[in-house]
């Protein structure tokens, strides 16, 4: 409906509420969604003082998670390196791919491998909506240890068939876990 320096007013269902800046995907220019539809979820709802506090990045997140399932391969954006592994945006929410997710034999530095904004396909090994944890591998799509240090091109390029060759380790994972 409007903004102020705080963030959105936001009217859902004929009632008012507000939507603040850490809760909106767009926090530079969100003046530019006055007017637009956006999803919501109500964080906070105050009927004494007559207050709705809305959250557009958790009703994205939310939207997000619903769409994901384990064993799925998903194209992501590498949003974040860390010395532990990399970050992936698939879509809204993060997904980490560990260092020993990676590959079967040692990686090494992530950054010899993977730069921010590179698109990769991984595969989802495990969803924990509780943490809000989505757990991403790479090499499940391997065809021999170390393959994703000399070919990932390749691997990325053949992702589906590789996976279906490889499904029953995905398995083996979630059962010995």
């Amino acid at each position: 409906v409007s903004s102020n320096k705080g963030g959105l007013v936001a009217e859902v269902g004929g009632l008012q509420g507000f939507i603040p800046r850490s809760q909106l995907l767009e926090r530079n220019e969100f003046e530019k969604l006055v007017g637009q539809v956006l999803p919501v979820m109500i964080i906070e709802l105050d009927e004494e003082r007559r207050r709705i506090i809305f959250s557009h990045k958790l009703a994205v997140k939310t939207s997000a998670l619903s769409q994901l399932g384990v064993g799925q391969l998903v194209t992501g954006t590498v949003t974040d390196l860390r010395p532990f592994g990399v970050f992936v945006d698939l879509g809204g929410v993060a997904g980490l791919l560990h260092n020993k997710e990676i590959s079967q034999k040692p990686i090494g530095d992530v950054s010899r491998l993977f730069k921010p904004g590179d698109a990769i396909k991984v595969v989802i090994t495990d969803i924990d909506q509780s943490r809000n944890r989505i757990t991403l591998s790479t090499k499940i799509l391997e065809l021999h240890p170390g393959e994703m240090l000399e070919r990932s091109e390749q691997i990325f390029a053949e992702a589906q068939e590789r996976l279906e060759k490889n499904v029953s380790k995905l398995w083996e994972k979630s059962t010995s876990a």
